[in-house]
């Protein structure tokens, strides 16, 4: 509304002229950079929505990458109304016609499919007169192992003092609810959503990034409900319905499904660094390099995701079909 608009405008120019400390969690950076009351309106419910714990406990080595810092000129110009660009990379993408998002990894790995084992747990993976033995259904020996799996789960294949180390890591789970609907449909792609009073912290509709992705006449979306591992979420399809309700939306739901991803955000805390630091020396020693989002254990997108394995197969040597670009 206008009204709460202009209070925060004015806590937001009041704001630049006040002495700034460091700030020492997520909650200082979103007062220090943006004010107070953007912050109690936004950033502090949507990011307590996403990450289920208090802003105070979020560190902040990953906040440049992936807080956009916009000039002081396009929020003023925000807020009194007039239209900005906002975060580029995300103003204009890419998206595959067919078959979603998963043709981007079949494609990637089209080249190698017959080398590409899968449907196989790893149970055990020993270092044994300097070869690295994977024991899953059947025993692998290689010379050197690159790990994307979650840093917790390659703590409980290796065992020993990693498997102590790597309990502390914090990370959130997913419940993604698919929807097959009819009825009118924004020409949004997706909306963060920072209402308390509603489960899910984005929605975004599928059939906006490709026609392909739904019958004609029909939509389809997807809303995501963040939770810790323990945390039940009741009944996600009814949160979602129920959600998109609240936001203004009407739709005949045809079809509904849900899926729960164990693994989706990892969690950067005060005792990330150091723990990740130790663990990622001592599989080092090993002859195991840490790669990708669960690897590492960082807040990479999927871009990020990208950059890092083409330099990852460089570093051990792998150059055949990595590619020169640096961009």
């Amino acid at each position: 509304s206008p009204e709460e608009r202009y209070e925060i405008l004015i806590d937001f120019v009041k704001n630049l002229t006040k002495k700034k400390r460091k700030p020492e969690n997520l909650e200082d950076f979103f007062i220090q950079k943006f004010g107070r009351k953007m912050t109690e309106i936004y950033f502090k419910p949507y990011n307590e929505k996403l990450w289920r714990r208090s802003m105070k406990e979020i560190s902040l080595e990953w906040v440049p990458e992936k807080v956009p810092d916009p000039p002081v000129e396009d929020v003023l110009r925000s807020l009194v109304g007039i239209e900005t660009e906002g975060y580029l990379h995300q103003l204009n993408f890419y998206y595959p016609l067919e078959g979603g998002f998963e043709n981007v990894a079949k494609n990637l790995s089209s080249s190698m499919r017959d080398r590409i084992i899968t449907g196989e747990d790893v149970k055990n993976l020993k270092l044994e007169d300097g070869k690295i033995v994977v024991r899953g259904k059947e025993e692998h020996v290689y010379d050197r192992v690159i790990s994307t799996i979650p840093l917790i789960s390659m703590g409980k294949i290796v065992g020993g003092e990693i498997k102590k180390e790597v309990k502390e890591l914090q990370y959130n789970s997913i419940t993604v609810v698919g929807l097959g609907v009819r009825g009118k449909f924004p020409d949004f792609h997706w909306i963060y959503v920072p209402q308390r009073d509603i489960a899910f912290y984005r929605v975004a509709f599928l059939h906006n990034y490709s026609k392909n992705m739904a019958p004609d006449g029909r939509g389809s979306i997807i809303v995501e409900i963040s939770h810790r591992p323990d945390e039940s979420v009741g009944d996600p399809v009814e949160l979602a319905i129920s959600g998109l309700e609240k936001m203004g939306f009407k739709f005949d739901v045809d079809v509904a499904r849900y899926w729960t991803c164990e693994y989706a955000y990892v969690v950067h805390h005060s005792n990330r660094n150091k723990i990740i630091d130790k663990v990622k020396r001592e599989l080092e020693g090993m002859g195991i390099t840490l790669a990708g989002r669960f690897g590492l254990w960082e807040y990479m997108n999927m871009d990020e995701g990208l950059l890092n394995a083409r330099n990852v197969a460089r570093e051990v040597g792998l150059n055949e079909g990595v590619g020169d670009n640096s961009q």
